[in-house]
């Protein structure tokens, strides 16, 4: 009888999430796929696995049948039809901007920076625009049809390496992972400060430094209030291009780095941008001689990640992860818990003989515990098999190995020589990664290397989502518990987006409820976004007031909306 009720619960919720699925992301795929779809679903609850692989045949004929066709219209409009599909490019037309069905699922911004890369036609009006897009999100939605049932086979085939990759894929074109405007400032000013203050090894410090950066973060404000104030006053007209705002007074050189170059094409080319950071790396685009942010999302909310990764190439070789770890030390000291004083490149000496040293990247430390930080600067490959590959070694082998190594030194006693050997003795170890993997930092299931599950002995985080965290903990008590609990939920088999329901799950108290998880066992907690005002929360606005972190912390729950079932 339980197991009926279990069932028959089990079988609820995979109806919700499909509807779900439907509602925001299927909705715009092709007739033809969404009669594949709905038969699909039905093969699901008849356990019917041969219609299962044969109609994952069928979706992926059709969603290549729909790449194929967006393709086409790529061949028919030249790159400046870009511009028609954000709104502000075209200023002198700003009330005349219509944004097309599927806009607040697929993101415009990424369409837009394909047509500026691939468009080789004569066509530009606003027509044939959103005639691309409308072939974009028609490929995108059969592709993550595609992609579903790729990842339900991939289960009952046991095959880890295939099921990562497909969340990867999965990830990066519906890109959960929270991102906030306050945050990226912080990184790109402390990112242009670092370049500055390391010309010696920095080769960019002449065109990316402290005013560079404080200009572009800035520009980004005064775009932002320039296109707020066009709505409010129902303007016509604004009096420049919104990539205009954004790139005034920037050094033409470091646009020029962050600037994609064109490409031909075919459906494998677009297949492989979709699936890489290339647009994130390089968000501008030149049409008829003048730049463009295309990607805006990206420059709005993740530029640090071009801009670090930018520091990281133009560094010297033996020094490339030394701005990320410096940066993420400044971060921490800056927006942490405030018992907790933060350094980067800290030697661990042996007690044993003084000669015997182990460089720590991000050290804290505080009256009743030490934090030890490792960082991996290396960014997410192109390929995503390659990916894969990567977060396994880099991070699961290497960073863990060498993270447990500086922990267990730390407990036999080694100490920096300007810290007492007698010091606290409580020591909890994080990793910090330049990228989130396509949110596989936050997937239980994806924790694996070579097929074999993996004990996480540490929490992971990328930088932007370790900063949206630790900014909403007051004490070191509170960061060793948070780390400790986020922990437990990655063992027990916890699935999330990103960093906010870690965060939720915490400050509710809901990880305690996980000792009764079975081992084994997978936890799909509720899943939440930032709504817009969200993304724009600033707690820099109040920082110096009492309680500013408490502030934070309501603005993040008030601002939050819910993305999946109550579970």
């Amino acid at each position: 009888m339980m197991n009926s009720r279990i069932n028959r619960f089990s079988e609820e919720k995979m109806r919700e999430v499909f509807e779900n699925a439907y509602k925001t992301h299927f909705q715009y795929a092709p007739h033809s796929a969404k009669v594949i779809w709905d038969r699909y679903v039905k093969a699901i609850f008849d356990a019917n696995s041969s219609e299962i692989k044969k109609l994952r045949d069928e979706i992926e004929e059709c969603a290549n049948l729909a790449l194929d066709e967006f393709c086409s219209v790529l061949e028919e409009v030249e790159p400046r039809a870009a511009l028609e599909l954000l709104h502000g490019e075209c200023n002198d037309r700003w009330a005349e901007f219509i944004a097309p069905r599927g806009s607040d699922v697929y993101s415009l911004g990424r369409c837009a920076w394909l047509i500026g890369v691939f468009g080789s036609g004569q066509n530009s009006s606003q027509l044939h625009a959103l005639k691309a897009y409308n072939k974009y999100v028609r490929w995108l939605a059969a592709h993550l049809m595609k992609i579903q049932m790729d990842l339900l086979l991939a289960n009952d085939d046991g095959g880890s390496a295939s099921r990562a990759v497909i969340r990867l894929e999965v990830n990066r074109i519906t890109e959960p992972e929270t991102r906030m405007m306050w945050i990226s400032s912080e990184i790109t000013i402390s990112a242009g400060r670092w370049a500055e203050g390391n010309s010696e090894i920095c080769a960019i410090s002449n065109i990316f430094n402290t005013k560079v950066a404080e200009r572009i973060n800035r520009n980004v404000e005064d775009a932002l209030k320039m296109a707020h104030d066009a709505y409010v006053n129902k303007l016509s007209s604004v009096p420049m291009s919104f990539s205009a705002a954004l790139l005034s007074e920037i050094p033409c050189e470091l646009i020029e780095q962050l600037t994609a170059s064109r490409r031909s094409i075919s459906p494998n080319n677009v297949r492989d941008v979709i699936n890489s950071d290339e647009m994130k790396f390089h968000p501008f685009v030149k049409i008829d001689g003048v730049y463009r942010v295309l990607q805006r999302s990206c420059w709005l909310f993740e530029r640090e990640d071009a801009l670090l990764h930018l520091c990281v190439r133009q560094s010297r070789q033996d020094v490339h992860g030394k701005v990320f770890e410096d940066v993420a030390a400044v971060l921490l000291d800056k927006w942490g818990p405030f018992d907790v004083d933060w350094s980067s490149s800290v030697d661990l000496i042996s007690v044993l003989s003084g000669k015997r040293r182990d460089d720590v990247d991000v050290f804290g430390m505080s009256s009743n515990c030490v934090f030890i930080g490792e960082c991996k600067a290396n960014r997410l490959s192109q390929n995503n098999m390659s990916a894969i590959g990567n977060f396994e070694s880099v991070v699961l082998n290497k960073a863990v190995s060498q993270l447990g190594t500086r922990v267990a030194h730390w407990e036999e006693g080694w100490r920096p020589s300007d810290v007492e050997s007698e010091c606290v003795s409580d020591v909890v170890g994080f990793i910090v990664t330049f990228s989130s993997y396509g949110g596989l930092l936050w997937d239980a299931a994806a924790i694996e290397v070579a097929g074999e599950k993996v004990q996480l002995e540490f929490s992971i985080f990328p930088l932007h989502s370790l900063v949206l965290a630790v900014a909403a903990l007051k004490t070191s008590a509170q960061l060793k518990e948070y780390l400790n609990s986020r922990l437990d939920a990655m063992v027990r088999g916890v699935i999330n987006f990103d960093e906010l329901e870690h965060l939720f799950a915490y400050v509710s108290g809901m990880n305690k409820w996980l000792c009764d998880v079975p081992a084994l066992g997978t936890v799909l907690s509720r899943q939440y976004e930032l709504n817009g005002e969200g993304v724009s929360i600033d707690p820099r606005k109040y920082r110096k007031s009492r309680n500013w972190k408490n502030q934070y912390l309501s603005e993040l729950l008030a601002y939050s909306v819910p993305l999946t079932p109550p579970v």
